[in-house]
């Protein structure tokens, strides 16, 4: 799988909480996931027993700048720089609750994306190409996972980009995942965003 990092600090938001489109752009995508929450430290796990170091679930809206503005080139592989497009500030809403492992059976949740109620994605997690056990083994061969680590499982088809349909302001993006609730994510132009930074 292709792997990569959102900073906790700067991208995680709660349900509920708005998302500011950074001005001149125009190709902010929506990615409905669950999300694995690690509940112990994990290193070079073996897939039969990646389960034992999940703590429980979550949901989490995958937030991506698909190039609505001029994209750097990493020099060191050619391609895309994965971490503008997928580290924009607020672009990581998570929530809004974390459910045990012990009452959920993960490999088996209906997943629906809604823009402004109109249902995008619509698909169980049973379809998820990379399954629970070989993402956290996978992934802690090259790096310990800690009791907090959020793990975005990859997202259903009908994606903005598939679409070519992007977010706006004013638009309302709600995820639900059965067992776990629903995330909200209202859409906000960049002029509305507090004094602060962005933060309340």
């Amino acid at each position: 799988p292709v792997v990569f990092a959102k900073s906790p600090r700067s991208c995680i938001i709660a349900t509920g909480e708005p998302f500011y489109i950074p001005e001149g752009n125009q190709r902010i995508d929506y990615e409905g996931e669950l999300g694995i929450i690690i509940g112990k430290a994990a290193l070079n796990v073996p897939r039969e027993q990646a389960h034992d170091y999940v703590f429980g679930y979550s949901i989490v809206h995958d937030m991506s700048d698909r190039g609505g503005r001029q994209r750097r080139v990493v020099s060191m592989f050619p391609g895309a720089n994965w971490f503008d497009g997928k580290s924009i500030d607020r672009g990581g809403p998570f929530g809004p609750y974390i459910v045990p492992k012990e009452f959920l059976k993960a490999d088996h949740l209906r997943l629906v994306t809604r823009v402004n109620g109109v249902v995008k994605q619509d698909q169980p997690t049973s379809d998820m190409i990379w399954k629970e056990a070989h993402q956290i083994a996978y992934i802690s061969q090259n790096m310990t996972l800690y009791p907090g680590d959020l793990i975005a499982t990859g997202t259903p088809s009908g994606t903005g980009s598939e679409r070519n349909e992007f977010l706006k302001a004013g638009d309302v993006v709600t995820i639900d995942i059965e067992g776990i609730g629903t995330l909200t994510t209202p859409i906000k132009a960049w002029s509305e965003r507090p004094r602060t930074g962005g933060r309340e």
